[in-house]
């Protein structure tokens, strides 16, 4: 502003620098929108606070996705690719299944006047490996730690199953951090911010729970083998071997089993998810079976689907030893949904049919799924954290074992009963089949009769209504004949012929011939409506009444068709109608061709044998498309040539075996009767395309052709 002042008085008057404040103005708003968008665009450091013991700072990270995997830290932490970081919305942070890597960009800032230390927890274990960075004394990012499961747990910085790393604040201090990460399965965690006294009274407490857990699956497997061991029931081995596949699962995905019992063996941790979950499911399908059993309780079909189950969660329990890490996890996970689904129809069904050990089984095994359901959503990122979505599978399977536990008593209790009412079902089923057999033998009967008769007279209603329709279609074909051509026009020099077969009694080709007034100039017309019987005889027909001025017009077939189209607009109903018109003056032997969208017009020379195609520019007539202009080519004919016009059903025409007749071969039809006069040259061309086909009238589309001899 303040140069804008001294312009204003240097250059001497109000006149001048009136004329250039707009231009100062507008320099002066650029740079203030450029200093506004820059604060806008920057990011905002994540506050601390001694005061905050517990802070899950998801939504606030920046994230960066790289296929490739061939980013640094070097050019990640760059200006460059600095505005490559999309703030994160999502907690915790999903990245679904994947194998990109994956970076996390942090800044944190102390706005306190003491020293703060803060513990930043990625609460999840099953990463293959997260590359820690910080920054140095002269502020370049800096390698501080790289560990996760392609690592042996023992090259963490912090004893612990999760990711922990202690963070230094300086008063007043901004630091960054950077997170790289990546895993070939999912990827799903909070990030969260501790006060390291805060974290360690958390950690004692889930240590305190889980240990607790722990105990009651250890119980559970101990009392329910020695259960097993007193009464031989299969059922108890069965059960036992399930709890032992999910407390190894959990263990997994816990990661208490990779820090204290494989901890140098980081292969085992991925590996053994994959044989947990195979022993888990495995067992669950041979439970569901002999507990509820389905050998009787369901219908067989499903009995084999558990039996194919359990057949591919047994192979899964193999496959570690020859199939990749990566692909076993996948499969595992994709199997994981079906042993429970088919189990929980059998389970559902056998309810429904009032078979008591199935309420308990299904009170149970509802709770293990509802927990599941949550664990699900917790992933997909469709529930928000709650005890339920964090806690809700060691809440769920807990109760499941407690009720299967009463579910197995009480089956005890009730077997002998069971087997007494399942006896006594048989023998009333085996009597009431008998009397419904009986009874349905009498109705079946007299169902077949009066079927039988309601079918004889349905058979001749369709026959009489056959009959109506083909002596309508009989009538039609003769009105349509009776459009064509019935006398050809006699002109000197000339002979014309033509055929006009339809596919049905009537069809969509259509020819017209006519003379004008003088006899001196000859008019041809052929044309293909698109689709076949009545419907593309209708429009044959309102194309023969659009010609009927068409002798007025023969020195113009361009315009013609063009008054033709104007006409039949609002008429076709959707139909293509496609066309050739020619006019012919056999004094001179000129010619004029025009084309609506048609196969070309063939012109096969006498003098040396060889043919000529003749295709003016000009689209179908349809109501769709836009108003087109019809072009008129001119040619001239001499002595002995031949002017062949037709529809595409004759070079399309098909044989049995579906084969086109096809192009080429047509035009070589046509080359070896050009020295035949007109009759008998359409007579031999459609002769030899009926032979082709083995039909008289073709099942595939109407055929028709004109034939024009010029005798000079």
């Amino acid at each position: 502003m303040k140069r804008l002042f001294y312009s204003f008085l240097k250059k001497g008057g109000v006149k001048y620098s009136y004329k250039r404040i707009p231009m100062y103005l507008f320099k002066v708003f650029v740079l203030i929108l450029c200093f506004s968008a820059s604060s806008l665009f920057s990011e905002e450091a994540i506050p601390l606070s001694s005061q905050v013991e517990r802070k899950r700072i998801s939504t606030e990270v920046y994230f960066l996705e790289d296929p490739n995997k061939g980013l640094g830290i070097e050019k990640a932490s760059s200006g460059e690719y600095s505005g490559k970081f999309k703030k994160s919305d999502m907690d915790p942070l999903n990245f679904g299944q994947t194998n990109f890597d994956y970076w996390i960009r942090i800044t944190l800032k102390n706005p306190e006047k003491t020293q703060i230390r803060k513990i930043l927890e990625i609460d999840y274990t099953n990463i293959d490996r997260v590359d820690f960075f910080a920054e140095d004394i002269s502020g370049k990012q800096e390698l501080i730690n790289s560990s996760g499961m392609a690592f042996p747990y023992p090259v963490r910085k912090v004893n612990h199953r999760n990711f922990i790393y202690t963070l230094d604040f300086k008063p007043e201090q901004i630091r960054t951090f950077y997170l790289k990460l990546n895993t070939s399965g999912g990827l799903v965690f909070p990030l969260i911010l501790w006060n390291p006294e805060t974290f360690y009274h958390h950690n004692a407490d889930i240590h305190l729970g889980l240990g607790l857990y722990y105990g009651i699956m250890c119980v559970m497997i101990l009392y329910h083998l020695l259960i097993f061991l007193s009464t031989r029931d299969i059922s108890y081995l069965f059960f036992v071997t399930n709890i032992f596949g999910f407390f190894g699962i959990q263990l997994v995905l816990t990661g208490h089993g990779f820090q204290y019992l494989w901890s140098e063996h980081p292969d085992l941790q991925r590996n053994l998810y994959v044989v947990f979950t195979g022993i888990c499911m495995s067992s669950l399908v041979l439970f569901a079976q002999k507990f509820l059993n389905t050998e009787e309780n369901i219908n067989r079909y499903l009995n084999y689907s558990l039996h194919f189950t359990w057949g591919l969660h047994t192979f899964l329990i193999f496959s570690p030893l020859f199939l990749p890490p990566e692909l076993t996890v996948k499969v595992s996970l994709a199997l994981s949904i079906l042993a429970p689904s088919l189990v929980l129809i059998a389970a559902s069904i056998c309810f429904f049919k009032n078979y008591r050990p199935a309420r308990y089984f299904l009170l149970a095994f509802s709770f293990l799924c509802i927990s599941g359901m949550f664990v699900v959503l917790k992933f997909a990122n469709l529930v928000g954290v709650s005890n339920w979505a964090d806690d809700g599978l060691y809440i769920g399977s807990s109760m499941s074992a407690l009720l299967f536990s009463f579910a197995l008593a009480d089956k005890i209790n009730i077997l002998k009963k069971e087997k007494e009412d399942a006896q006594r079902k048989i023998f009333e089923a085996q009597k009431e089949n008998l009397e419904m057999h009986k009874t349905l033998n009498d109705s079946l009967e007299t169902l077949v009769i009066e079927r039988t008769k309601t079918i004889e007279e349905q058979k001749l209603d369709i026959e009489a209504k056959a009959k109506l329709i083909e002596k309508d279609l009989a009538i039609a074909g003769k009105i349509q004949f009776s459009l064509l051509p019935s006398v050809l026009p006699k002109a000197h020099n000339v002979r014309i012929a033509y055929r006009c077969i339809p596919m049905l009694h009537v069809g969509g080709d259509f020819v017209d011939l006519i003379s004008d007034r003088t006899g001196r100039a000859l008019g041809i017309f052929i044309c293909d409506v698109t689709g076949h019987g009545t419907g593309a005889a209708m429009v044959a027909a309102m194309v023969k009444m659009a010609l009927a001025d068409w002798s007025d017009y023969l020195s113009d077939p361009g315009y013609m068709l063009a008054k033709m189209r104007a006409q039949l607009m609002g008429k076709l109903n959707g139909n293509f109608v496609t066309a050739t018109m020619i006019t012919f003056y056999p004094e001179s032997g000129r010619i004029l061709i025009a084309n609506a969208g048609h196969p070309e017009a063939i012109l096969i020379r006498k003098s040396n044998g060889k043919h000529e195609t003749y295709r003016p520019s000009g689209i179908a007539i349809n109501e769709f498309l836009s108003t087109p202009n019809y072009q008129t080519l001119k040619t001239e004919l001499t002595k002995g040539d031949k002017l062949i016009l037709y529809t595409d059903g004759l070079p399309e025409a098909r044989s049995k075996e579906g084969d086109f007749y096809g192009d080429d071969r047509f035009l070589d039809l046509l080359k070896n009767f050009s020295e035949l006069e007109p009759e008998l040259f359409c007579n031999s061309v459609i002769g030899k395309i009926q032979h082709f086909t083995q039909e008289e009238q073709s099942s595939h589309d109407d055929m028709a052709m004109v034939v024009l001899e010029y005798l000079g």
